[in-house]
């Protein structure tokens, strides 16, 4: 059974952020991300990384996000890269803008080597995903990292 982490609400973006098991988490948010919502995902992602020991899986679910402050996704994109271990990231988005930002974000967490994010489009896909995490049949690592 999932616990509640976080929940936090400001006036443009929510985001609510539950424990699945160790170091493994899954996240809803909606609205415009601003820098706080970031700044509460590297707080928590530390914490529960450093409490799991290992690197920390996260499933953000931002299919009602409909775009993120810059500063955030700059703080966030230097959090994945120092990280060690390094953080193993799925997020789900619908929104076009916010696609092209996690595509770029991608190639240069790749470009660093850091293989560590997988954006999804489909909601079946993600679900499923997380699904098979939560019930351990998924290795902690994605394939291409081991």
């Amino acid at each position: 059974m999932a616990r509640e982490l976080a929940y936090l609400e400001t006036e443009r973006a929510s985001i609510r952020i539950l424990r699945h098991g160790p170091g493994l988490l899954a996240s809803v948010s909606t609205g415009f991300m601003p820098l706080e919502i970031a700044e509460l995902l590297i707080r928590i992602g530390d914490e529960e990384s450093d409490r799991a020991g290992r690197g920390l899986v996260h499933f953000l679910d931002w299919r009602a996000v409909t775009g993120y402050d810059g500063e955030g996704r700059k703080r966030c994109t230097a959090w994945a890269l120092r990280r060690q271990p390094s953080p193993e990231l799925h997020i789900l988005s619908s929104h076009r803008l916010v696609r092209m930002g996690l595509s770029a974000a991608s190639m240069m967490l790749a470009v660093a080597g850091k293989r560590i994010l997988r954006a999804y489009e489909g909601a079946d896909d993600f679900d499923a995903a997380l699904a098979d995490r939560v019930r351990g049949s998924l290795p902690h690592r994605m394939p291409h990292e081991t």
